[in-house]
Order: structure tokens, then C-alpha cells, then sequence
């Protein structure tokens, strides 16, 4: 018995209402945009794949958003990066960012992989210490310790930014 075909308006909703925060996760990740379109499309050809089931748009949230990270560590892990033409500094801020918002992106680039990946999800991602404890399957306080270094990575970069927990 074969399932019914996945309704194609379901995933135009899903990849306009998440596109966005899987794109930039790649971008964040893999510092290249031809790395980052290649994940992005793995990731929503996984929903494809796998079809789950979600209890609502922050399910869809948190799954995409560890099936991104998973996707981009493997690519990282495997060396299966390009890296051959980065990305600059202005191409990772959203439009009608300025170039403090640029130099703060760049900065967490700079960050250690574990570092940078809570950075992402936090900051980027919009999930809590708990959220993200529970994706990365680690306790809250490993991910606030995580947290708490990557910011003083990145204090002399955001002198007056806020250090805010979720």
C-alpha cells in the first residue's frame, strides 16, 4: 500500500516560512554560498525523505534546525566543503543591516565550531538554553557555559551588547 504523494502546498509553506533561518544557519556554518545552497537543499529534501510529523511550527523549527546543523557539522567533518570562494562579511547581514551587524557575524565566524554552533541557534535560531540543550542533546548548563564563552569571545566585538538569557 503506497502512501499518499506529501501535498506539495504543505512544502511551500514550510520551506517560505523556514527558508530563511536554514539558509542563514548554512551560511553561518559553512562560510561558503555554494556549501550553503547545497546543504539547504539537503536539509528540505530530507523532509521529503522522512515526511515527520509536527506538532506544530516550533517542532518544525527545532527539527529543521537540528537536521541543518547535523548537515552542516557532517559536511564540515567530511571535509566535503568548498570554501574556494567565502562569502564576505556583508553577504551574511540580513538587508538593511549595518556594518556593526556585519562585523558581529564575521566575529562569531571566528568562533570554535561548539562554540559557534550555540551562537547560531541562540542568537540566529531564536531557541532557548533549554531548546537548544534538548536538540543538542546535552544539559542546559553545558549549553549556558557554551554561551557564556562564545560571548566573551566576542565582548571586545559587541562592547554594549546585551547579555540576555532566554
Amino acid at each position: 500500500m503506497e502512501t499518499a504523494p506529501p501535498d506539495a502546498a504543505y512544502f511551500s509553506r514550510l520551506i517560505e516560512q523556514h527558508a530563511g533561518m536554514v539558509y542563514r544557519m548554512c551560511l553561518m556554518f559553512l562560510r561558503s554560498e555554494a556549501d550553503a545552497q547545497d546543504a539547504f537543499q539537503d536539509v528540505f529534501l530530507r523532509v521529503v525523505e522522512k515526511r515527520p510529523q509536527f506538532n506544530g511550527v516550533e517542532h518544525e523549527r527545532a527539527w529543521l534546525a537540528a537536521v541543518t546543523a547535523n548537515r552542516c557539522r557532517d559536511l564540515l567533518r567530511r571535509g566535503r566543503i568548498r570554501r574556494a570562494e567565502p562569502i564576505g562579511e556583508l553577504e551574511l547581514a540580513a538587508p538593511g543591516e549595518d556594518a556593526q551587524a556585519a562585523e558581529v557575524l564575521s566575529a562569531v565566524h571566528g568562533l570554535q565550531p561548539k562554540y559557534r554552533r550555540v551562537v547560531v541557534l541562540y542568537y540566529y535560531g531564536g531557541f532557548s538554553t533549554a531548546e537548544l540543550a534538548a536538540m543538542l542533546h546535552c544539559r542546559e548548563t553545558t549549553v549556558r557555559s557554551q554561551l557564556s564563552r562564545a560571548r566573551g569571545l566576542l565582548r571586545p566585538v559587541l562592547a554594549g551588547g546585551a547579555d540576555d538569557e532566554r
